[in-house]
């Protein structure tokens, strides 16, 4: 799982946090914002989650949705999707697995992106829709196949997205859609054996043995199923990676298969050896599906007392997991709406610079055509004709008109309630105000126009027959 923490260096950015909250100069914030920022996305690719005090979590998320942040949203996004699937909130899950995908989208991080496909694939697994989940392992793959396969981690996360597709079609009981995928799985980990330290090679392998384990057992080979399952128990259970739940998984449905066999003893064993590692690991979904399992085997070997206790263990912890859930949706979703407000805040904040920018950009516009159109009618040696003055004129007043429509706008949209009808009632009032007074401008305009160039035209025409007249002159001097 892709992630980050910044409980390392807290004390760093809670103290560029409180720096940032004390200065007034802008550029020093911005400095310092981006510092903050600089300092968390540092252990971005960790695989560590989000940690660290609250109320500095929050602000932090909050100066980044300030600034479009998308790297640091989206990690934060994608991690707690992720806990919020694990504790069964799915709603949560896709609502910050959607949001990761587009932060992701917008810096143009491939391989991130591939991961929230795959995030919300995961989702649609858990909640056994294996069409949509097909989709988005599809999707992600895709996604990845068009990265340089010299990229860090691409082969690692290509791996994984294909055993946990080979899961997906096991689930759905599509035996030969799974094999492929596993053969696609097992085939990166052997050309990539040298690259993973004995950590991932024993993770990697868990996860295959399981899955094998699992398709025997579906095409009814129980001695091939037999052999990955003890693959499986023989890794050391303490040194896999922590949110790996396949060797959990690979007890449970061994226990449910020596159910079925009427081994009740080696079913009780494993569904025990599960239900005590996932106390160790405190993962309750784990500890009710064991105990679930442990129910109903003493029911069925006619232990009713065994029975009773863990049926009761099973009511626990689901309850437990209920109010997990609830808990995660409270403070999951006020810390969205938070981030939302703030984007809401940014957003207003960006319209309104460029609403003024518009505004600016307009009366500029005017501004220079209406000196232009001063400067020709008052100019004592240009010559302009009226059509060029009405062409001018028209476009001052379409301007003019504009400006007033960017002006009056939000006030108008206020004062109306963003009634279309009414606004367009207000600017045809506006309109109808300004053309009798373009007319007007137009023609004493264009009065002066013709005065201005009988004036020039009468000059030159004098100019001219002075000239012929002292040429006249000379040659009769001449003569």
């Amino acid at each position: 799982m892709i992630g980050f923490a910044f409980m390392a260096n807290a004390k760093r950015v809670d103290s560029l946090y409180i720096a940032y909250t004390q200065t007034k100069d802008k550029k020093i914030k911005d400095a310092l914002a981006q510092s903050i920022f600089s300092d968390v996305n540092k252990t971005a690719q960790q695989g560590a989650f989000l940690v660290g005090p609250k109320d500095l979590l929050e602000s932090i998320l909050e100066l980044a949705a300030q600034y479009n942040n998308d790297t640091l949203l989206a990690y934060y996004c994608l991690n707690y999707s992720y806990e919020a699937a694990k504790t069964g909130d799915f709603n949560k899950a896709f609502e910050l697995a959607s949001k990761s995908l587009k932060h992701f989208e917008n810096i143009k991080d491939t391989l991130s992106v591939s991961s929230a496909l795959r995030q919300i694939g995961f989702d649609y697994q858990s909640i056994r829709n294996y069409p949509e989940a097909i989709n988005y392992y599809t999707k992600a793959i895709n996604e990845l196949n068009t990265l340089n396969t010299d990229i860090k981690g691409r082969w690692m996360a290509s791996f994984n997205y294909y055993q946990g597709l080979a899961r997906v079609y096991l689930e759905d009981h599509n035996v030969d859609s799974a094999f492929i995928k596993l053969q696609y799985a097992y085939n990166l980990t052997v050309k990539h054996e040298k690259e993973l330290n004995v950590f991932w090679k024993n993770d990697n392998n868990l996860r295959l043995n399981y899955l094998y384990a699992n398709l025997y057992l579906q095409k009814k080979d129980t001695v091939l199923a037999e052999t990955y399952f003890k693959k499986c128990f023989a890794v050391n259970s303490d040194s896999i990676y922590q949110y790996t739940t396949h060797y959990l998984d690979a007890c449970l449905l061994y226990s449910n298969f020596k159910k079925d066999q009427g081994e009740y003893k080696n079913a009780i064993y494993y569904a025990s050896l599960a239900y005590n590692y996932a106390l160790k690991r405190k993962d309750k979904k784990i500890i009710a599906d064991a105990c679930e399992q442990l129910y109903k085997i003493y029911k069925k070997n006619l232990q009713p007392d065994s029975a009773y206790y863990f049926l009761q263990l099973t009511f626990i912890y689901k309850d437990s997991i209920n109010n997990a859930i609830v808990q995660s949706q409270i403070q999951n979703t006020t810390l969205l709406l938070h981030l939302e407000e703030k984007e809401k805040e940014v957003r207003l904040s960006d319209d309104k610079l460029k609403h003024r920018q518009n505004i600016q950009y307009a009366a500029m516009a005017i501004g220079i055509i209406v000196l232009l159109l001063i400067f020709f009618v008052f100019s004592r040696s240009i010559l302009i004709g009226t059509r060029t003055i009405e062409f001018i004129g028209t476009v001052v007043l379409l301007m003019l008109f504009e400006f007033i429509d960017l002006y009056i706008h939000p006030y108008l949209g206020k004062w109306s309630n963003e009634s279309p009808l009414i606004m367009l009632l207000a600017l045809v009032l506006i309109a109808s105000l300004l053309i009798p007074i373009h007319h007007k401008i137009e023609h004493l305009t264009k009065q002066k126009l013709i005065e201005k160039n009988k004036k020039i035209r009468l000059a030159h025409a004098k100019r001219t027959i002075k000239e012929l007249e002292e040429k006249e002159e000379n040659e009769q001097r001449g003569r």
